[in-house]
């Protein structure tokens, strides 16, 4: 696609542009204003659109391929209607999370019986 934009620079001399690309992404139309002897012929440029368009899918494409380009992807819920998160249920989450971790870290077995301690009392002299 760069040679065509170069060579179509290259032509278009007359266009509008200080390099060859400037020149070479435009299109040349000649349009005829006027009839009889007050006909004159007229040169407009314009921007050729559909070969930037072109271009820049090629190198859409390219990047995709070359995992360098990822596709945006809006998350939703349900039927397209829009996530609603409460802080409640966060925070919920976030403590049954927390007992869970603690339950999964606690011994198995049965509890361990507190070891006795006696109080002795010695008699007042």
């Amino acid at each position: 696609m760069r040679g065509v934009v170069r060579a179509t620079g290259r032509r278009n001399t007359d266009a509008p542009g200080e390099s060859v690309v400037q020149r070479g992404i435009q299109l040349r139309t000649e349009k005829s204003i006027g009839s009889g002897d007050n006909q004159r012929f007229v040169v407009e440029f314009a921007l050729n659109t559909e070969l930037l368009a072109a271009e820049r899918d090629t190198i859409e494409e390219i990047a995709t391929v070359t995992g360098k380009w990822r596709r945006k992807i809006e998350h939703g819920g349900r039927d397209g209607q829009p996530i609603t998160i409460s802080v409640a249920e966060v925070l919920r989450n976030r403590r049954a999370r927390r007992l869970a971790a603690a339950e999964a870290t606690a011994p198995v077995g049965p509890p361990e019986e507190p070891a006795r301690q006696e109080l002795v009392v010695a008699p007042a002299p």
